[in-house]
């Protein structure tokens, strides 16, 4: 059984609810008119002690009233069954609106006098749906092709979902689990969660040890710049300049010039 963590945006019997898991595998709270059907666990973490009260409960989104103006059905698409607007502001899920103001609704998927729910497919088409639920599963009512001039009117019920607010109402009485922090309790069964330690280097050498260029790791490049930068150097009135590493006394570089100054040849050992 997968466990869905979901963001904490959400009021439950006017407390606010710390972690919430639903036992649907993949349900998860998604744009604007997301109904969750079915059951879920809501988490209230005690804030001095690490008891858990544990309820199974829905939720569902919560919605706003919505005044619209009347728009009048331009076309019908009886293979996609959509109705063309001029254009429209609905959202899938806005409604109910009255099915009376649609003529020619096919009686077997809504009765004249029903409502219905608006589902968006384009800037200028819409389909219906005779449920809030079918109409965020896109499930259309079939359309007869006799809606053309027909007027969609909202009425006092006609509503709008709310982004990222549900409200929860427990099936269950809350329960105390006395669980560590790291523990989800779902039915009986415990998931706990684990932690992999994560390596930032190569599993076999410490980030000194890693390739800079060549075969030269970065630890050889610290050790290099800091022979010239902090070391010892000698040999300017011969024709080979050394520095050496005062931390451990080796001849990190090696510098052979000709008689008139000239750079000829370099050697280093910076291992």
């Amino acid at each position: 059984m997968a466990a869905v963590w979901q963001a904490n945006e959400i009021t439950a019997v006017k407390r606010r609810a710390d972690v919430i898991v639903y036992l649907s595998d993949g349900v998860s709270l998604a744009d604007r008119g997301t109904d969750l059907i079915g059951d879920g666990v809501v988490y209230f973490c005690g804030p001095t002690s690490p008891d858990y009260a544990v309820a199974l409960g829905t939720m569902t989104n919560k919605r706003r009233p919505l005044v619209v103006a009347d728009d009048t059905v331009e076309s019908v698409d009886t293979g996609a069954d959509t109705l063309t607007l001029t254009t429209h502001g609905y959202e899938t899920g806005d409604g109910p609106f009255d099915c009376d103001e649609l003529i020619g609704i096919d009686p077997d998927s809504i009765a004249i006098g029903a409502d219905f729910w608006i589902i968006a497919v384009t800037a200028n088409t819409i389909a219906i749906a005779e449920s809030l639920a079918d109409a965020y599963s896109d499930t259309r009512v079939a359309l007869s092709g006799n809606e053309t001039a027909a007027v969609i009117s909202d009425n006092a019920s006609t509503q709008r979902g709310l982004d990222g607010l549900f409200t929860y109402e427990a099936t269950q009485t809350e329960t105390d689990h006395d669980a560590p922090e790291s523990s989800i309790i779902v039915e009986g069964a415990s998931y706990t969660r684990s932690y992999t330690t994560v390596n930032m280097t190569d599993e076999s050498a410490s980030v000194w040890e890693q390739v800079m260029e060549g075969a030269h790791t970065y630890g050889d490049g610290m050790r290099g710049a800091l022979s010239i930068l902090a070391g010892e150097s000698s040999g300017y009135d011969t024709g080979t300049i050394v520095f050496r590493d005062l931390a451990d006394s080796k001849n990190r570089w090696t510098f052979t010039v000709n008689a008139t100054g000239r750079l000829t040849a370099v050697a280093n050992n910076l291992t």
